[in-house]
């Protein structure tokens, strides 16, 4: 009989976090434009735009659903759920992610924020180093983590890749952070890329 997959509390207050990330562009509805930009290049210009009603209101929807997918498909693992500190810190990616988009969203539409691409790799740094470090408290599941046949069929093997990973993901998030503040963008970038075929590469070989 195939399990019933349940949404927690945690998950359904995620949610309701991750929905409420309309608060940004609610508070100043009147003010915006009636086109926002959505998407910026790598040279920090916009390339993408969008109504303002679905700026502010579906996007955040959008990304509730997103949410509530992502809670189903690790709930349907009961081995992410053993690791408790790092399944609360999935939670809570999705909401954090939906008021920084929104944000930054707003801001650069009222004309506050002009720099879209060092706020957007700043954060992407601090991401890095944050998962950098729940890396190694990881538990073997098919969710999180470097996920291949060699790491989940060994739990061994998945807690020596996750440990080197962690450190490869918060060295990465650092020289991220300070590239970003440089504004050498394309640097950053490939220091991303590089962060993750190492662990990659890594597994391959031991």
């Amino acid at each position: 009989m195939m399990k019933k997959i349940r949404l927690t509390k945690l998950d359904v207050s995620t949610a309701l976090l991750t929905l409420g990330s309309v608060i940004p562009g609610a508070a100043v509805y009147g003010r915006l434009p009636e086109k926002i930009a959505t998407h910026f290049n790598i040279n920090n210009q916009p390339d993408g735009w969008s109504g303002k009603a679905f700026a502010v209101f579906g996007i955040p929807l959008i990304m509730t659903a997103m949410h509530l997918l992502v809670c189903l498909l690790s709930n349907s693992d009961e081995r992410l759920g053993q690791s408790h500190k790092v399944n609360t810190v999935v939670r809570f990616i999705v909401p954090v992610m939906a008021f920084t988009v929104e944000t930054i969203m707003v801001l650069y539409a009222l004309g506050r924020l002009t720099n879209i691409g060092t706020v957007t790799l700043c954060l992407l740094a601090v991401l890095m180093i944050v998962l950098g470090n729940y890396m190694p408290k990881s538990r073997p599941n098919k969710f999180f983590g470097v996920r291949t046949p060699k790491t989940l069929s060994d739990e061994a093997v998945w807690n020596k890749v996750h440990r080197f990973t962690g450190y490869v993901m918060m060295i990465a998030g650092i020289v991220l952070m300070i590239l970003a503040l440089m504004d050498l963008f394309i640097p950053a970038l490939i220091v991303m890329t590089v962060a993750i075929l190492i662990p990659l590469i890594y597994t391959a070989v031991i």
